[in-house]
């Protein structure tokens, strides 16, 4: 059986780490680009095709903080990813930068750091789509992938990520998979020798980006309540992103106190009624919130309670 790597809460990424992999034992946008509230922060909702007024999304994002939210989603198109123009700065000029990644039916968030050091938080399902966006944005390192849990529409994508881009070390929840994707990603993360940490409260600092993780809820009984969630900030900036965990796990960090007051808010398991509760839409109080549907799926993504909630917080009892 292989341990996990030992890392400190609290210390940057680590760099010493012995490449001692896994820890599971054995496993049978209406939108589209709004500048972060502060002026140190990008966040780039979806590579979508094209682009909303910037200066009236900044003035709107502006006079709406602390009073309501934007609830920004749009279909991911089913057809070739494109990127949008580059509204936003260069990172190193303006600090953190956070996109929303075009992935279909799942989730995908860049984060890069001042610094330039890239963190992926989830990879979409698809190797193909994932790998295509990661090229045009010319990214050819990945310090951290975190993998919010084991579900295809959210690590679909990452053995192909793993299998072509050095990843210098991983976060998954932990919870093992029967699936061919789960297996062939243990796979990849074998082959690139990347180090996977522990899902336990601590903050992994990314140049000046923090990362505090939000351990899954011990309880959960499937992987979506076991997801790994994450609360960035910089600065004054915080975003926060919940994978797809439900109630029992989103009571579990509220209750917890875990959830900050966020700018913005990727909302969890793509907005279905059961990814956002009262207790998290008050706890985040977020100014733009985005949720990563495809077009036409099945699901109904995203429910109409979900909207709702997220455009009229006060209202929710």
């Amino acid at each position: 059986r292989r341990t996990w790597p030992s890392v400190p809460p609290t210390e940057p990424l680590p760099s010493g780490a012995r490449n001692e992999v896994f820890g599971y034992g054995d496993a049978g946008s209406g939108v589209r680009v709004a500048r972060g509230v502060t002026a140190v922060s990008c966040v780039q909702v979806g590579l979508f095709r094209t682009i909303a007024n910037t200066s009236a999304c900044l003035r709107m994002l502006t006079a709406i903080v602390g009073m309501m939210s934007i609830v920004a989603w749009l279909p991911n198109a089913d057809r070739e990813p494109a990127l949008s123009p580059a509204f936003c700065p260069a990172p190193d000029s303006i600090g953190v930068l956070v996109r929303f990644l075009d992935v279909g039916q799942g989730d995908a968030a860049l984060v890069t750091s001042p610094a330039v050091r890239h963190v992926l938080i989830d990879g979409g399902p698809s190797g193909e789509r994932i790998m295509r966006l990661l090229r045009a944005l010319s990214i050819d390192s990945i310090s951290l992938v975190v993998m919010s849990h084991n579900h295809a529409d959210h690590i679909g994508g990452l053995p192909q990520v793993f299998g072509t881009i050095p990843v210098k070390y991983a976060m998954s929840n932990g919870v093992p998979s029967t699936s061919q994707v789960f297996k062939s990603l243990l796979d990849a993360i074998e082959r690139n020798g990347t180090p996977l940490l522990r899902p336990e409260a601590r903050t992994i600092n990314v140049d000046d980006v923090r990362l505090t993780v939000l351990p899954p809820w011990e309880a959960a009984r499937g992987q979506n309540d076991a997801s790994v969630g994450i609360a960035l900030a910089y600065g004054e900036f915080r975003a926060l992103f919940t994978g797809d965990a439900e109630t029992g796990a989103l009571r579990r960090w509220t209750t917890a106190a875990l959830i900050p007051h966020v700018a913005v808010l990727k909302v969890g398991h793509h907005g279905s009624r059961n990814g956002t509760t009262a207790d998290l839409v008050l706890a985040a109080n977020p100014a733009l919130v985005v949720i990563s549907v495809g077009a036409s799926n099945t699901y109904g993504h995203p429910h109409a309670e979900a909207l709702a909630a997220w455009a009229a917080p006060a209202k929710i009892s």
